[in-house]
């Protein structure tokens, strides 16, 4: 049996207290004072004993055990007020936010049930941010706007609104149906949507409440034309007709029944106006936000911004979009709806031609005068007689007018206004006829489906552009409109060619070939033609016989939008000229072709032979043009017609050249330097002069015209350059002379 503890002892809980703090029993406290200190394990001797004062190990246990405990009390004590409504009120900047919440269906929920989302972890990361915002306050860095979000699972978590999604619909304001479950289940307009997404606070004074602006925002943004209304989901979706008789002015009774249900009238029949504002986000209010130039950069990404703003936080939409208005209009104003409701797009054709786009297959070419925002008004200054007397009714239409032209530009201009016109409708009478028989063409039957089908792309491409500079004026845009035709034309030939059927050919003057900016402008406007421009200043380029013997057209080489800017590079002109199709090389390289046939005009006498292979090979038939341009490349076109020696001919032609031109060189130098000698020491130097600019001569002919080219000839040329210029210096006396 266990011995039962005999009265007076003490018990167990209370031993284990006794040996936990160390309280030595068989300690004597005589005062209570010491019984007070001896509790905290500090030992107090009694009065008239010479003793010190001793710390127990209970002294160490106790203060740990307050130490622990006060801090743990402590940290409840602040969750505890940290979680309560009443400490969000003592910030300034959030008394509106607090009355609103106050006054609102949620003011029986605390503040951190919905900012915290579920769960332990998410509320540390909260409580770590709060930390932040504190830091904030205390260095006074923090935003006289705060921004929250409230995450969905906060929304729906256990009794609050956990079933909301099986509800089904609910009523809204004025009879508006709404259910939560597509809204938050299925994406709406691409984009999933939050619970914050139309519950929001973007109105001080309301808290966590629908507002009518994000729905309308939704569902009207771009649904709106001038002549017709499709809201998504149609009207019907959110309210039905109104019931009963609607008593309008002057005594007329309405109702929707005889209308929407019977008939099936729209109700953008008599309520288009019940939308106003476009919800456009303007550019300047990403500013409020934001200020780095990489995120401002964004602004034409919407799937990003939506995605970012809407789906992965949230961002209210009026906070970039503005607003969307739906209401019935209880005072009409007459034909408030606009023209465009009736005249849709009247003069759509005419901006395109002007803005220069629209065409097909042709690149942007905006008008020169847009480019120098040159608007409507500046043109069509007069009114058309007919509307004079009667524009109090009908209105007045303004009509461009020459007058324009001059008053801008000066006397020079007049009359180009209908030099434009009549060239228009020049170019528009000549390409009719080949529009017509491409048509015919493509009636009959053609072997070939593939060339079928790519021939009637191509006229109907050639019949839009048509179409296009004849409605819409080309005058507007005089350069876009002939690049068009030009265009037209191209596609009407390749029509022709693809049925192997023969196309017209127009006269080379005709406009439509390119050559619209010296015809319809340069020349009116006193531009002068010049004969010869420098090219990338080093080449000089013949730019009258380019246009007037080469057939080339402005285009070719100038951009047709941007004034007088030069869009062909060398590597252009290369493609052009060195093409295998080329057969006009002396065009260019005269010089080689004249030593070549031996017609070069030499000042020294020399005895001309052509090379062996002039009048019989041409020039491509030793320059392959697919190739980069070289001797190497010379020499091994050779072994196409003769054996694999003449590649080492090649090279000993090139020496013998070589040489003949460096020892000419050498000599025409040390006659030109004792020329120079002699002039300053005033002796007489007239019939070197003559000989010396006769070798000069000869010899820069031969270096222009590449001794290759009939490499016997250059070499006797040179010769000949090199005795003249010793005999010179033996002229003037000077060292190395042959006297």
């Amino acid at each position: 049996m266990p011995e039962t503890p005999q009265s007076g002892e003490p018990g167990g809980a209370r031993k284990f207290w006794r040996a936990f703090l160390g309280q030595d029993p068989d300690l004597r406290l005589e005062t209570r004072w010491q019984k007070f200190m001896a509790f905290w394990g500090l030992h107090v001797p009694p009065p008239g004993r010479q003793d010190r004062l001793h710390i127990r190990p209970r002294f160490f246990k106790v203060v740990g055990t307050v130490a622990v405990l006060i801090p743990l009390v402590l940290l409840g004590t602040a969750y505890k007020v940290s979680t309560s409504p009443v400490l969000c009120n003592q910030c300034h900047i959030m008394k509106p936010y607090y009355t609103a919440w106050k006054t609102s269906r949620h003011n029986f929920v605390p503040c951190v049930d919905c900012h915290y989302p579920p769960g332990f972890r998410d509320t540390l990361w909260v409580k770590w941010q709060a930390l932040a915002q504190v830091a904030k306050w205390a260095t006074q860095t923090y935003s006289s706007k705060p921004f929250a979000e409230i995450e969905d699972a906060s929304c729906l978590r256990s009794q609050c609104h956990s079933t909301r999604l099986l509800a089904g619909k609910a009523t809204f304001k004025r009879g508006i149906i709404f259910d939560h479950r597509p809204h938050l289940e299925q994406p709406r307009r691409g984009r999933q949507l939050r619970c914050t997404s139309c519950h929001s606070q973007i109105v001080v004074g309301t808290h966590i409440e629908v507002t009518e602006t994000t729905c309308f925002l939704c569902h009207f943004k771009g649904q709106r034309g001038a002549r017709e209304l499709h809201p998504i989901g149609g009207c019907p979706l959110c309210h039905l007709p109104p019931q009963g008789d609607i008593q309008l002015a002057g005594g007329t009774v309405f109702n929707h029944k005889n209308f929407v249900d019977e008939r099936g009238t729209q109700c953008q029949k008599c309520h288009l106006d019940a939308i106003q504002g476009d919800g456009q986000a303007p550019r300047e209010r990403c500013l409020t936000c934001h200020n780095q130039p990489e995120k401002l950069a964004k602004y034409e990404d919407h799937e990003f911004l939506h995605d970012l703003h809407v789906a992965q936080h949230n961002i209210e939409c009026t906070r970039c979009h503005t607003e969307i208005r739906h209401r019935i209009q209880t005072r009409k104003e007459p034909l408030a709806v606009g023209c465009d409701a009736c005249h849709e797009a009247k003069h759509s054709g005419q901006r395109a031609m002007y803005l220069g786009v629209g065409g097909k297959g042709s690149p942007s070419i905006p008008s020169h005068m847009y480019t120098a925002r040159v608007d409507c008004v500046a043109c069509h200054l007069t009114p058309k007689a007919e509307d004079i007397h009667r524009a109090q009714f009908t209105g007045r239409t303004f009509e461009a007018s020459e007058a324009a032209c001059v008053s801008c530009h000066g006397k020079l201009y007049a009359g180009m206004l209908d030099t434009w016109k009549l060239a228009m409708d020049t170019m528009l009478a000549d390409l009719k006829p080949k529009l017509e028989a491409a048509r015919k063409a493509m009636a009959e039957p053609v072997k070939d489906p593939k060339a079928m089908s790519e021939a009637k792309r191509l006229l109907a491409e050639a019949e839009f552009n048509y179409e296009f500079v004849e409605h819409g004026k080309g005058v507007h845009n005089i350069f876009y409109a002939a690049d068009l035709l030009q265009g037209v034309n191209a596609r009407a030939n390749r029509v022709m060619t693809l049925l192997g059927k023969a196309a017209i050919i127009l006269p080379r003057e005709n406009l439509i070939r390119g050559g619209y900016c010296a015809t319809l402008c340069h020349s009116q406007a006193g531009v002068v033609f010049k004969p010869e421009v420098r090219f990338e200043k080093r080449t000089t380029v013949p730019h009258q016989k380019h246009f007037f013997e080469y057939g080339a057209v402005c285009t070719d080489c100038h951009s047709p939008d941007k004034h007088k800017a030069v869009t062909i590079t060398a590597q252009g002109c290369q493609a052009c000229h060195h093409s295998a199709a080329n057969d006009k090389c002396t065009r260019c390289h005269a010089a080689q072709a004249a030593l070549y046939s031996a017609t070069l005009e030499t000042a020294l006498p020399v005895k001309k032979d052509p090379n062996v292979m002039a009048g019989k090979v041409d020039c491509v038939g030793c320059h392959d043009l697919t190739k980069k341009h070289s001797v190497a490349a010379q020499a091994e076109k050779c072994t196409e017609c003769h054996d694999k020696g003449y590649k080492d001919m090649v090279a000993m032609w090139q020496g013998q050249v070589g040489d003949a031109e460096k020892a000419a060189k050498a000599a025409l130098g040390k006659a030109e330097a004792s020329m120079a000698e002699a002039k300053k020491a005033r002796r007489d130097v007239a019939a070197a002069a003559v000989l010396l600019a006769k070798a000069r001569k000869d010899f820069d002919v031969v270096v222009k015209a590449k001794g290759l080219h009939n490499p016997d000839l250059a070499e006797a040329i040179l010769t000949e350059s090199r005795q003249a210029a010793e005999r010179a210096l033996g002229l003037l006396g000077g060292p190395g002379s042959r006297q």
